[in-house]
């Protein structure tokens, strides 16, 4: 059964807005470059042809993804930094759909994030992070969106850690204001569970140099496009899940490994006066990715 497009938009911004705010909180610092370490980091993702329900259609994707520090300052009860990001993403569809030939979609994202450590229990956080994604041929203001973020990170006892705070985005459908919650378990030295909604990562380090983890969240972009000179937009969300190992190399290079599925996808096209176009859901597929990063 198909479930209602309203509805379902509700559920995956909720849930990304509360795995965004805590992946952005120094509890994930593994998922958000810049607030541990300062690191450059590429990857690329592949999966195979995902067929689209009712439509007779399928598409296969890549993704190349490159991240970079632009300043970071630590003090002892403070941080500062700012990061920039770009992804090139390529859909290869089998038949034309809605009369677009997309090829090429683009996304450039900057990042700003202040925090502050205000005693041994309370850590405040702000980031703002806006981003434009198109298939560039044609650089305006559409193509704009951004997520910030107010936190406060309450640490119970020294392994558990909670997070209470509000999540902004104009990156759906509406702009939207959302509470978050979340928490961070380190039973051991080894061992970390990170928890917030749909994200859950649980990560295991046998050793300084290498590292395993199990990981469940979600992920969407809404890209603007233009094709035989009208304008829409292309959205793609929908929830992942798999397993990731990273491993040094040499030095402060190491290598990662995701294999997983990608699952409960929609693929949403609009039209500039905001009227659906297309309203599809998006079967499950197998997912490749690998990276190399540089730790500062």
């Amino acid at each position: 059964m198909r479930t209602n497009p309203s509805t379902k938009r509700s559920i995956i911004f909720l849930a990304s807005g509360i795995g965004l705010f805590l992946s952005s909180t120094p509890s994930l610092h593994a998922q958000f470059t810049g607030l541990n370490q300062a690191e450059v980091k590429v990857s690329a993702t592949f999966s195979g042809k995902s067929e689209i329900e009712g439509l007779g259609s399928a598409f296969s994707s890549s993704q190349w993804k490159l991240s970079t520090p632009l300043f970071y300052k630590k003090g002892d009860a403070f941080l500062f930094a700012g990061t920039f990001g770009y992804t090139l993403t390529n859909l290869e569809f089998n038949k034309s759909i809605s009369g677009m030939n997309i090829d090429s979609l683009h996304e450039f994202q900057a990042s700003l994030v202040a925090m502050l450590e205000i005693n041994e229990k309370w850590k405040s956080l702000i980031m703002v992070a806006p981003s434009h994604a198109s298939d560039l041929e044609d650089f305006d203001g559409d193509g704009m969106s951004y997520f910030s973020i107010l936190a406060a990170l309450y640490q119970v006892n020294p392994n558990l850690g909670l997070v209470l705070g509000a999540f902004q985005s104009t990156g759906y459908d509406e702009d939207r204001i959302l509470p978050a919650l979340g928490l961070r378990w380190t039973p051991s030295e080894k061992m970390e569970l990170l928890i917030a909604g749909p994200q859950v990562s649980f990560l295991y380090k046998p050793s300084q140099n290498s590292s395993y983890s199990i990981f469940s969240g979600i992920q969407g972009t809404r890209w603007n496009t233009v094709s035989g000179g009208d304008e829409s937009d292309l959205r793609l969300r929908g929830f992942f899940a798999g397993l990731g190992l990273e491993k040094k190399i040499t030095g402060n290079i190491n290598f990662s490994l995701d294999v997983g599925v990608q699952f409960l996808r929609e693929l949403e096209i609009r039209n500039s006066a905001g009227a659906i176009l297309l309203d599809k859901d998006v079967k499950e597929e197998p997912f490749i990715r690998t990276g190399l990063s540089y730790r500062f």
